[in-house]
C-alpha cells in the first residue's frame, strides 16, 4: 500500500512537471508568462503560487533567483511586508545585478518603513543609493529621518541633498521639500502661549490656534457662568437669595475656565500634529511623484 502511494505520488509529480515546463523551452516560457500576467492583473497570491511552482521544477538557477524577487515583490504589493522582507533578503544573498538589487533594497527600505522600523529603513535606502546614485534612495532616507530625528534633522538632510544634486531633478525636489518643512516649522504654535492667552481671556488661546468654533464656545460658556456668579453674588448681598448659589455658580465657572485653559493648549498641540501630518504627506507625495516609487505599492514598473 505504501509503495502504491509512493508510485502514485511520483507519477503525479512527473505529470505536473510536464504540465508546467514540458520538455520544451516554449512550455516553460508560457508558464512564466502566465505567472507574469497574473502579477500584472494584481492577482498576487495566484502569481506567487505560479512563481513557487516554477522555482520547484526549473533547473535554471538564474530563473529560480528571479522568482525569489517576483515572489518578494508580490508579497510587498499584497502588503505582507514581513514576508516580502524575508524573500528580498534571500534574493539579495544570491543576486548582485545592480538594477534589480537597487530595487530590492528600495523595497526593503519601504517595507521596514511601513513597519515603523525607520532606522533599518534608512540603512536600506542608503545602500540602494550607493548602488545607483540617482538620488531616490537619498530622498527616502531623508524621509525616514523625519521620524528618527524630527523635522529639524530632516530639513538639514534635504538641504544637503539639494546641494549634492544641484541643478538636477532630485535637487529641485529636495528644495521644494525643504520649503514645505520650513513652512511647517514657522507655522508651529506654542501650546503654553495658547493656555496663557485663554487664562486671561476665555477662548483667546483657541482663537490663536485657529479653532474659531471652540473659541466662541469657550468665551460664551465661561463668560455666561462668570456673569451668573456675579449676578448671584449681587443678589446674595441684597439678601434676595442664598450665597450657596453664588458658590455653586462660581465653582461651575471655575471648572469651565480650567477646561478652557487646558483645552487651548491641547488645541494648539492638535493643530501642530495635523500640520505635521500634512507636511509629511506632502513630502511623501513629492518623493513618490519624482521617483515613481511609493511606500504603499512599490515601483509602478516591474522587472
Amino acid at each position: 500500500m505504501t509503495l502504491n502511494k509512493f508510485l502514485l505520488t511520483f507519477i503525479v509529480s512527473v505529470c505536473i512537471q510536464a504540465e508546467v515546463f514540458g520538455s520544451s523551452d516554449q512550455r516553460g516560457e508560457q508558464t512564466v508568462n502566465y505567472a507574469l500576467s497574473l502579477f500584472e492583473e494584481h492577482d498576487y497570491y495566484r502569481a506567487i503560487s505560479q512563481f513557487k511552482k516554477i522555482q520547484f521544477f526549473t533547473d535554471t538557477e538564474e530563473l529560480r533567483v528571479w522568482c525569489d524577487y517576483k515572489i518578494a515583490e508580490a508579497y510587498y504589493k499584497s502588503r505582507k511586508y514581513r514576508t516580502s522582507i524575508r524573500y528580498f533578503e534571500r534574493y539579495l544573498n544570491q543576486e548582485d545585478k545592480k538594477e534589480r538589487a537597487f530595487k530590492a533594497r528600495m523595497y526593503l527600505g519601504a517595507g521596514y518603513s511601513n513597519l515603523d522600523k525607520h532606522d533599518l529603513a534608512e540603512r536600506q535606502f542608503q545602500l540602494a543609493e550607493s548602488l545607483v546614485g540617482n538620488g531616490l534612495g537619498a530622498l527616502w532616507s531623508a524621509y525616514n529621518r523625519l521620524y528618527m530625528h524630527g523635522v529639524g534633522g530632516a530639513v538639514r538632510e534635504f538641504h544637503s541633498i539639494e546641494r549634492n544634486y544641484k541643478a538636477k531633478t532630485v535637487g529641485l525636489v529636495s528644495s521644494k521639500i525643504a520649503e514645505v518643512l520650513d513652512t511647517y516649522q514657522k507655522s508651529r504654535l506654542r501650546p503654553r502661549l495658547a493656555s496663557t492667552l485663554s487664562a486671561f481671556i476665555p477662548g483667546l488661546g483657541q482663537l490663536y490656534a485657529r479653532h474659531y468654533y471652540d473659541a466662541v464656545q469657550s468665551f460664551v460658556l465661561v463668560g455666561s457662568f462668570a456673569y451668573m456668579s456675579y449676578a448671584s453674588y449681587r443678589l446674595g448681598t441684597m439678601g434676595k437669595q442664598s450665597h450657596v448659589l453664588t458658590g455653586l455658580s462660581t465653582i461651575v465657572a471655575g471648572v469651565f475656565h480650567y477646561a478652557n485653559v487646558l483645552g487651548a493648549g491641547r488645541t494648539a498641540s492638535y493643530r501642530n500634529m495635523r500640520n505635521r501630518e500634512q507636511a509629511i504627506d506632502r513630502v511623501r507625495f513629492l518623493i513618490e511623484e519624482k521617483g515613481k516609487f511609493s511606500l504603499e505599492f512599490g515601483f509602478s514598473v516591474s522587472i
